[in-house]
């Protein structure tokens, strides 16, 4: 992997008059990444390379020798600025705790990972270019956000069971019915945890505290009641299998430091659309047809979450609704 120099990056976004969200859009790269990058901070990948040379119009090698080349050259940082810095990380250090009660008193939130559109930015001189792996830059900017919410239920994180040892290592687990008969072709009706003890349980609900407001942010928490008193247990939540409960083409995106392990699954036909964040391992991959019943990962704390669960969201035609009509877990 390589990184192009901060300064070298901004000036090849600049020149193509591109900003960030656009040039995610265009790029397919999220736009924490691009971010991260243009401060030194991220390395992008052979494939994210190549689609940034393909964006700016220039050569793969010329952009890898941008500054060996001495395009641009690198600015100094101002000591003042520095200085600035490390005092507000340190302010914000100290005054954290306080921000995250005023700010969230509910558990995680919409992840990522969140609310998701296949949505292309078009600049003034050129069509805008769709991730061909269902990325959008709602999705970026949302997740971007989630960063500032916090959890109700403060779970301590915990080893629980592993998520190999949660099911059978075949991919498909048992479900409620999923049937067009219930109402709209091809809904996700069932529950998208499947513990093998308990009862799945919800931990926060759709539009109150980080899920609010609705139409960006609606899901539900899911977690897994162990020992039948009604609570979330962080020991059975973890490694419960979460399974799709509709057809269609999977968006994953796997460490992401606010969703964790995020998948987006679309079915273009019906117009459905499910989100997971949080889990704690894979067991697709970007770009794979699932079907109903398949294991698409197991429950997990991935990402900025301070406790085991799954957040879900579900969407028709894009637009983002509550998953308790269609939810069929207790």
């Amino acid at each position: 992997m390589s990184i192009v120099g901060k300064t070298a990056y901004e000036r090849f976004r600049t020149r193509a008059g591109l900003s960030i969200v656009e040039l995610a859009a265009r790029s397919g790269i999220s736009v924490r990444d691009i971010a991260a990058a243009e401060r030194g901070e991220y390395l992008f990948t052979p494939r994210e390379l190549q689609s940034l040379s393909d964006v700016f119009g220039v050569s793969l090698a010329f952009l890898l020798n941008a500054d060996a080349q001495g395009t641009p050259s690198r600015k100094v940082v101002p000591y003042s600025l520095v200085v600035f810095l490390f005092c507000s990380v340190a302010a914000l250090w100290y005054a954290w705790p306080h921000v995250q009660t005023v700010i969230a008193s509910a558990p995680l939130r919409a992840f990522a990972a969140a609310s998701q559109r296949v949505e292309t930015m078009p600049s003034d001189n050129q069509p805008a270019l769709a991730d061909s792996r269902g990325a959008s830059a709602r999705l970026h900017t949302q997740l971007i956000g989630l960063a500032v919410a916090n959890p109700m239920t403060a779970m301590p994180a915990m080893g629980g069971q592993d998520a190999e040892n949660a099911s059978a290592t075949a991919n498909t687990a048992p479900l409620a019915a999923i049937a067009s008969k219930r109402g709209a072709l091809g809904a996700p009706y069932g529950c998208p945890v499947q513990p093998s003890v308990g009862q799945v349980v919800m931990t926060q609900s759709y539009g109150v505290g980080t899920h609010a407001p609705a139409a960006v942010w609606g899901a539900v928490d899911l977690a897994v009641d162990g020992d039948m008193n009604g609570y979330a247990d962080p020991s059975a939540t973890v490694g419960a299998p979460v399974v799709a409960l509709h057809a269609g083409i999977a968006r994953v995106v796997p460490n992401n430091w606010l969703a964790g392990n995020y998948v987006r699954l679309t079915d273009e036909l019906n117009g459905w659309a499910t989100a997971y964040a949080h889990l704690k391992k894979l067991n697709i991959t970007d770009g794979q047809r699932i079907e109903p019943g398949m294991v698409i990962g197991w429950v997990g704390n991935t990402g900025y979450s301070s406790g085991p669960h799954l957040h879900y969201e579900v969407y028709h035609h894009e637009i983002n609704i509550n998953p308790l009509t269609v939810l069929e877990c207790w």
